[in-house]
């Protein structure tokens, strides 16, 4: 791999794990809001660094100066200066929905030179808040804030004694102030903010009582190497490695923000390490500051010369900071990013699951290679019982080797239900706004895996139902007020499993659907009779949204209101076996359960063969409800359809050849066929068949492309001795039965009459 493909998977993983990493932002800011005491703002504030940091190194100058905006605020919320309000937290979050739309723009290939007006207008609006917020501190407090803030800016300016002004103007600040407390402790955080590597040196530091100097040391070292000009990759490995020990001692002694900060060096250091990229002062620095803040509070003893800074050296150090600040990697601005990293897109995984991988790969081997002798024992030993059994128990092993490297590759497939719900709280905020309302989003179950492909088969389903409640569900802020409620309202969005099935439930506290209303829609557009209307239940009224063409909605808007989309909702689902279910009161919310089965993602699937005229299909085991045989007191006809009475319970019946439009088998007179009894969330069929041939383990491999409309079929599968088989869907064929003619249906030759 060259530096240019390195560069661009470097940017790949940058925008995966900035987008990741943005997602938790919105709750970890609520809280901060609740508790200013969790600690909960330095895991936001050090996101948003992060972000900056990287955006600066590879030239991404409006995602850097957006991001660096927001961090000098979320800097004054964590350092108290100002509170964190509703309003703010708010447009804290539309700032991250921001940099999450930017990160996905340079995926597709732009540079973001510079920041986008609707950002400008979003910063300006924080900017606002946090000025509103800061009135609430004493007027002391908010000149002493002002001050420190003129002074960054003439920092930041070209004028070469700029540094030097702005060092003058902090220290007139401090000394106008006829606190000694408060310039006390001005000085230890100037101090604090001004730390490096080598003011560790000799300096003890604890924790909690307990002397952690030791545990401190091995993680300055890669840093105190580098400015001797002694670094190497050995160097660089055994930071790693004390990073990942430091880490595990922390989250064993319970000190999550300790773990996360070393966490944290540890990745961005290995992203480094990984890369074609020298190790330099700017690289270094962004792993300096994941573990500055943290290291920092350990420090009880430092030696006299820290104690006493020289205030030119650290003007000077803090010139040459922000200078390499500004400079971040120019090479990395000639290029256009995201050229190539948006088409390549990762699946993370976990390295135990490689693991497996490899060792379930390694046991096919071995299994091969029995299989190889015991062939060249077949042809040279006349032992023929012996080497049947030896053979069978070979085949046994086989199967369950494959089976555990089905799971496998399963597994490998598996990513966090983040990726089908990271994006609805952005979409919902927005589209909530748009509408005049305010909406708070809650995610639960982010990290529970499921397979790849049910995130894509979900996204529009759930899409459909945030933009419903946006719409129909949740009530302006006056209108909620008014009930007793939060002006903001409430959307939950929560991914489980079962043993079978995914289930995504979408809830509001909205105003709730109301049964009568939906009857009385349902009267207007001929849905129900009179009669039907008075007998119908309340859980039946609720069911009423999924009919086609019905609509509660007033108006027809941009969002919704045409009578379309629920019943397509349903129909989606139940493609694919799954179904929608929906609960809601008046006045409380409304919660709609969204069920899909879970799918194996490598397509082996058990089946059962069948032989239907002169070929063979494949219905997957799981639709397989019985196998009976059906001689002529089993199989009526009743109005042109056959009826299969099966345990006392008839079930509409149907020759597979008919269906499928293959050509039939002529059969005796008072022969028995073969009914394979299927069953799906579409309803039950007895499908006749001329053979039932036994359980299949298969492969499905995809056909659509090669036949594309073609229904009734989900693959084919190879069998023994070149032989193919259809590989049929249970839905397909329900659906298929119900459409079929009466005449067709049933057919005086099935039985042979």
């Amino acid at each position: 791999m060259n530096a240019v493909e390195m560069n661009d998977e470097l940017l790949a993983g940058f925008i995966d794990e900035s987008i990741d990493s943005l997602q938790d932002l919105p709750v970890l800011l609520e809280d901060h809001r609740l508790d200013p005491d969790s600690g909960a703002i330095n895991p936001v504030f050090r996101a948003v660094h992060s972000i900056k940091g990287n955006a600066g190194f590879f030239g991404l100058l409006g995602v850097k100066g957006f991001s660096h905006a927001l961090e000098n605020t979320l800097d004054e919320v964590r350092n108290g200066q100002v509170e964190l309000t509703q309003d703010l937290q708010r447009a804290f979050v539309d700032g991250f929905d921001l940099l999450n739309d930017m990160l996905h723009h340079v995926m597709e290939g732009e540079a973001f030179e510079e920041i986008r007006p609707q950002d400008a207008e979003l910063l300006e609006r924080v900017l606002r808040l946090a000025d509103e917020a800061r009135c609430q501190l004493t007027p002391e407090q908010r000149l002493l804030a002002e001050a420190v803030a003129l002074a960054e800016e003439i920092a930041a300016s070209d004028i070469e004694q700029a540094r030097d002004w702005a060092r003058r103007v902090r220290a007139l600040v401090m000394g106008e102030d006829d606190g000694e407390k408060r310039e006390e402790q001005a000085g230890e955080e100037s101090a604090q903010a001004a730390l490096r590597p080598t003011d560790f040196q000799g300096v003890a530091c604890q924790l909690g009582g307990e002397d952690v100097t030791n545990r401190v040391a091995p993680l300055l070292d890669l840093f105190l190497a580098f400015d001797r000009g002694g670094y190497t990759e050995d160097v660089g490995r055994s930071f790693l490695q004390a990073a990942a020990e430091f880490t595990s001692w922390a989250d064993d002694a319970g000190y999550a923000s300790l773990a996360s900060a070393a966490a944290s060096a540890a990745e961005d250091f290995q992203t480094i390490f990984n890369s074609p990229l020298d190790v330099d002062a700017t690289l270094l620095s962004l792993v300096w500051d994941c573990l500055v803040g943290e290291l920092s509070q350990l420090v009880v003893a430092a030696p006299q010369a820290a104690s006493e800074p020289d205030p030119t050296k650290d003007a000077a150090a803090r010139e040459d900071q922000a200078s390499a600040e500004e400079t971040e990697p120019a090479a990395g601005r000639g290029k256009e990013p995201g050229k190539s990293a948006g088409k390549n897109r990762l699946i993370r995984v976990r390295e135990e699951r490689l693991d497996e991988f490899m060792d379930d790969v390694s046991c096919l081997f071995i299994t091969c290679e029995r299989l190889k002798d015991l062939q060249r024992r077949m042809v040279s030993e006349n032992k023929l019982d012996e080497l049947v059994e030896e053979l069978r128990q070979i085949n046994h092993t086989l199967a369950k080797q494959t089976n555990d490297l089905q799971g496998s590759v399963v597994g490998l497939r598996k990513v966090p239900a983040r990726g089908l719900l990271s994006k609805f709280p952005r979409v919902a905020r927005s589209l909530a706004g748009n509408l005049g309302k305010k909406l708070d989003v809650h995610l639960i179950g982010e990290e529970i895996e499921i397979d790849k492909s049910l995130v894509e088969e979900l996204d529009a389903p759930v899409m459909h139902m945030v933009r419903n409640v946006c719409d129909h569900a949740i009530e302006t802020p006056e209108e909620r007020l008014a009930a007793g409620k939060p002006e903001a309202g409430a959307l939950t969005l929560k991914c489980e499993l079962t043993q079978t099935h995914v289930v995504v439930t979408v809830e509001d506290d909205g105003r709730g659907l109301d049964p009568a209303k939906l009857i009385r829609k349902a009267l207007e557009k001929g849905v129900l009779s009179e009669q039907q209307a008075e007998l119908i239940s309340r859980d039946e009224a609720l069911e009423l949204i999924f009919h086609p063409g019905f609509s509660t909605a007033e108006k027809v808007s941009d969002v919704s209101g045409r009578g379309v989309g629920m019943d397509v909702v349903r129909t989606k689902l139940r493609e694919h076996d799954g179904d929608v279910k929906v609960d809601s009161h008046v006045g409380v919310g409304t919660t709609i359960r969204l069920e899909i089965p879970i799918r194996q993602a490598v397509l082996v699937i058990d089946g059962l063969l069948l032989g239907s005229g002169d070929d063979q299909f494949v219905i997957p085991f799981e639709h397989i409800r019985e196998i009976v045989e059906l001689d002529g007191d089993d199989l009526k006809s009743v109005q042109g359809e056959h009826v299969a009475t099966i345990r006392g319970e008839p079930f509409a019946a149907v020759d597979l050849t008919r269906l499928l439009d293959t050509k039939p088998r002529r059969r005796g007179e008072g022969a028995t066929i073969a009914g394979v009894l299927i069953g799906c969330k579409l309803g039950s069929a007895c499908l006749l068949v001329d053979r039932v041939l036994g359980q299949r383990k298969v492969v499905v491999n995809a056909i659509g492309e090669i036949l594309p409309g073609i229904d009734k079929v989900a693959g084919v599968a190879q069998l023994g001795g070149s032989r193919l088989a259809l590989v049929l869907s249970a839905p397909d064929l329900v659906k298929a039965m119900r459409e079929l003619p009466h005449t067709t249906r049933a057919d005086s030759t099935v039985l042979g009459a």
